[in-house]
């Protein structure tokens, strides 16, 4: 979801909802309220009652899940400050509604008002993430919460890197694929121009080598500039170069 500019005169609100977001979070709930004693038994349910259908939108019933909905309600709103309300009901909901911190750094102009929000969206879910049993909980990406906690992370590193901490907002790209090493976020890409500008030799040959076998040609090209800037024009780098074009 982009920022809106302190140039960008729209009134309307900077927010870009993910319908696929909103599925999963409909999804979760139809199968939260059903009674499985197998995964076979889920399997068929989600053949039967939702392969090929419409999903049904399943309405909130505990404090977090209505807080949720007024978040989702907010994002279709084109005041801000009729979404600020929205947003400010669903914290009374549930302090630590992670989505509703998240919308309100999407929405906050001074770098440091983001910065805050994103923090305040970060530790309402490592809270809740702490409360849980670790030999119960998903990867981080694949958890109820761990797209906003990550897209929020995501947005504190690039306005660390945007009012210049460029150390602070590499370690905490460095965390993000840390925690979430398949990168569903594309992190690796952001955080190799950072390397590239900002970083040492040995975290750039670090993370190249973590995805070795990456094969898209931004990946490639990054090698082969890394190879050239580290050993000049020999046989490895143009053999980089040429792969890569």
């Amino acid at each position: 979801m982009p920022k809106r500019r302190p140039s960008d005169p729209s009134p309307e609100l900077p927010f870009d909802p993910s319908d696929r977001d909103a599925l999963m979070r409909d999804l979760q709930r139809l199968l939260g309220q059903q009674q499985f004693n197998s995964i076979e038994e889920v399997n068929a349910f989600l053949h039967r009652e939702v392969m090929g259908k419409p999903l049904p939108r399943v309405k909130g019933t505990t404090n977090r899940e209505r807080a949720e909905d007024l978040v989702m309600a907010a994002q279709a709103e084109r005041s801000i400050a009729k979404a600020k309300k929205l947003l400010a009901e669903a914290l009374a909901l549930d302090a630590d509604c992670v989505m509703a911190h998240l919308a309100l750094a999407e929405l906050a102009e001074p770098a440091a008002e983001t910065i805050a929000h994103c923090r305040d969206a970060m530790a309402a879910a490592e809270r809740v993430f702490a409360a849980e049993a670790d030999d119960h909980r998903p990867p981080v990406w694949y958890h109820p919460l761990g797209r906003p906690y990550m897209n929020a992370r995501f947005l504190l590193a690039d306005t660390l890197w945007s009012i210049g901490d460029r150390r602070a907002a590499i370690e905490e790209a460095q965390a993000m694929l840390a925690l979430n090493p398949g990168d569903n976020q594309g992190m690796r890409y952001v955080l190799m121009e950072w390397l590239m500008r900002a970083g040492s030799l040995a975290e750039i040959d670090a993370l190249l080598a973590a995805y070795a076998d990456e094969a898209s040609a931004v990946w490639r090209f990054s090698a082969a500039l890394h190879r050239f800037r580290t050993h000049g024009s020999d046989a490895a780098s143009n053999k980089l170069l040429r792969a890569a074009m």
